[in-house]
């Protein structure tokens, strides 16, 4: 080594020596201090008593740990953890003992005082409760729950004089919230400290008169010092600030006893007011004094719409439909350009089950407002509930002669015709809406349902597959979409091979979007095991469908078609059985399914004289289906006793 470089090694030594905290680096290490032994000890139970908890063997870290505390009785974390594992094993009072002996140590555990709380609560400790309330209060001075818990001590143990001061604290800080003020008051009031309750509460009000529970408090504690009065003007007022609060118009209904406490109300209050308290008189059963409300509301003559329903909603509520007729024929009197009152007028008759009363309602209606497009619908849809398809159909051309070209109009007119079985007269007035409006989706959806009962194929799918592309995610839609193009998949006369994908493309779709739409399910796991593809899935598609309407035999009987499918002829056999309980419930067409099927796997297990009947049961359902006309007659016939 060369004497520079030498030099230079010395003088870095040098420079390393001086620095603060580097002796260690160049010279000899000192030994580490001698730690107690009795605290490793302690430490070593300590770590066996947490092997101990994660076995839930509470008396096993017990004994570890009380083994700790022999040896380190300076640690607040061992007797901690054993107040912890006496509360597990429901000791409370060891756990007491414990955990005063952590707090003795260490003042500062909050946890641990909650838990002191509950345990000094559960062996009917108050004074002791008390301690802890303090010293939690002392750490958290901003803790209502505290105060409010520790009032209740006090109470329960007769220091009632406590109390106040316990307050004064909250009351004099000015940063106190408004909620913590009006439950500091709430108290005071419910523990015979009336004046100053009310003194806090009338504090927060004239700070901010919205404050829902100041005016609640103060009607309560007004009424229990026998003010009764003071009571009712105070909930009057409140109810006045606070005009979305139910509570305090439902007090104030509760409040009032007689016609003389609700004269100087129902004289001065607005009708919105009145309504409100109508309602809440009227929930509390005192209807003669309701009656009195609303008489005042339509004695005022109301200038809205809104201002005469509310009296005849709760006419209507107490089943005076009379009364409601009497006040709807004065408001449209008095507002006759309103539809609203009409309307509501019809639906309240309609309901009452008086459809020719509400159809006069309608029809009077019409001679005000003849070019109103909603009445025209309303009117003839009351005709339709009724079956009175010549009188909804004049309604529907009245409408087009008033109110112009309306597709909706149309739309009714033709479903109206489709009740009929009259098609082609439903399909006129579809392309009447379309030609009223092209981007009419309900107009190409109900022409291609229609095109579809003529078996139309290609133009149904045409006009369905517009529908949905003015309205791609309406579930509607999607389904007749995907069984035209499943019918006409079927059809030889369609050209074409991929209109059975299409149809299953759409299917799932329509499940993307409503996973749970039963139909959907049914009509797709049916078509697979149709096909006698994907039978599996179509197997899980057909469960779900069942688990959704469980008293659908329909669905029951696609299940079991699967299950035969599959040659699985017992589950087979189990579902149909569960379609067949259920059949009453369907149209003829679909119990004469349900029924072949049944005959069909009857006849696989080899019952063909059960098969024979269920086959002869459907073909009366339906005298024209081949299938089942070949089945009855090459079938075994039952041998004929001698």
């Amino acid at each position: 080594m060369s004497v520079s470089r030498f030099l230079h090694r010395l003088a870095i030594v040098a420079i390393i020596g001086t620095l603060p905290g580097c002796a260690a680096w160049i010279g000899t290490k000192p030994a580490p201090a001698v730690e107690d032994p009795a605290r490793q000890q302690a430490m070593q139970y300590f770590l066996q008593a947490k092997v101990f908890e994660a076995q839930n063997n509470h008396l096993g870290a017990i004994v570890a740990l009380r083994s700790a505390a022999d040896l380190d009785p300076s640690s607040p974390t061992i007797y901690a953890q054993l107040a912890q594992n006496y509360d597990q094993i429901q000791d409370d009072r060891m756990a007491i003992n414990f955990g005063t002996k952590a707090l003795a140590l260490d003042p500062e555990r909050t946890a641990l005082r909650y838990q002191m709380v509950r345990w000094l609560n559960s062996v009917g400790d108050p004074q002791g409760v008390a301690v802890q309330m303090r010293e939690l209060i002392r750490r958290d001075p901003d803790n209502w729950q505290l105060y409010s818990h520790l009032a209740r001590v006090y109470l329960e143990t007769g220091q009632e004089e406590l109390i106040d001061e316990l307050f004064d604290r909250l009351l004099e800080q000015p940063d106190t919230p408004v909620d913590v003020r009006v439950n500091v008051a709430y108290v005071l009031s419910r523990t015979g400290r009336r004046e100053l309750a009310d003194r806090v509460f009338q504090q927060v009000l004239s700070a901010d008169p919205t404050v829902e529970d100041a005016w609640l408090g103060l009607g309560e504690l007004q009424v229990s010092r026998g003010d009764r009065q003071a009571a009712l003007a105070s909930l009057r007022e409140g109810a006045r600030h606070v005009p979305e609060s139910s509570l305090l118009m439902y007090e104030l209904a509760r409040v009032i006893e007689s016609g003389e406490d609700l004269a100087p109300i129902v004289a001065r209050e607005d009708a919105a007011y009145l309504y409100r308290l109508g309602l809440a008189l009227s929930e509390m059963e005192k209807f003669p004094m309701a009656a009195r409300v609303f008489e005042q509301i339509v004695g005022q003559r109301p200038i809205n719409v809104d201002g005469w329903l509310d009296p005849v909603r709760y006419y209507l509520h107490v089943g005076r439909v009379d009364r409601a007729e009497e006040i709807l024929a004065d408001a449209v009197a008095a507002m006759p350009d309103s539809l609203q009152l009409y309307l509501f007028w019809g639906t309240a008759l309609e309901e009452a089950g008086r459809h020719e009363d509400a159809a006069s309602v309608y029809e009077r209606a019409s001679h005000q407002l003849a070019d109103s497009l909603d009445l025209y619908l309303v009117w003839g849809w009351n005709y339709e509930q009724r079956r009175m398809w010549d009188a909804a159909v004049e309604v529907y051309r009245k409408g087009i002669v008033n109110v112009g070209p309306q597709p909706q109009l149309y739309i009714r007119w033709g479903i109206v015709y489709g009740q009929q079985q009259r098609w082609h007269e439903a399909i006129a007035r579809y392309r009447k809406a379309v030609e009223a409006d092209s981007t009419s989706a309900d107009g190409h959806l109900h022409w291609g349902v229609a095109l579809q009962k003529l078996q139309e194929w290609e133009s149904a799918v045409e006009h369905l597959t517009r529908a949905v592309e003015l309205v791609p995610d309406d579930g509607f839609a999607l389904f007749y979409l995907g069984s035209a193009l499943e019918q006409a998949s079927r059809e030889r006369s369609v050209p074409g091979d991929d209109y059975f994908e299409r149809a299953v493309t759409v299917f799932r779709r329509l499940l993307e979007l409503n996973p749970d739409d039963a139909y959907a399910l049914n009509y797709l796991g049916y078509s697979f095991a149709e096909r006698g593809i994907h039978l599996d899935e179509a197997v899980d598609l057909l469960t779900r469908a069942v688990r959704l309407e469980p008293d659908n035999g329909a669905f029951y009987d696609s299940l079991g078609w699967i299950y035969f499918r599959k040659g699985e002829l017992q589950q087979a056999e189990e579902n149909l059985a569960q379609a067949l309980q259920r059949m009453p419930d369907h149209e003829d067409a679909e119990r004469a399914v349900i029924l072949g099927h049944a005959g069909d796997i009857a006849s696989a297990l080899g019952q063909q004289e059960q098969a024979l009947g269920y086959w002869r049961q459907a073909l009366e359902l339906e005298p024209g289906n081949a299938d089942l006309q070949e089945k009855t007659r090459t079938a075994v016939q039952p041998a004929q006793e001698p």
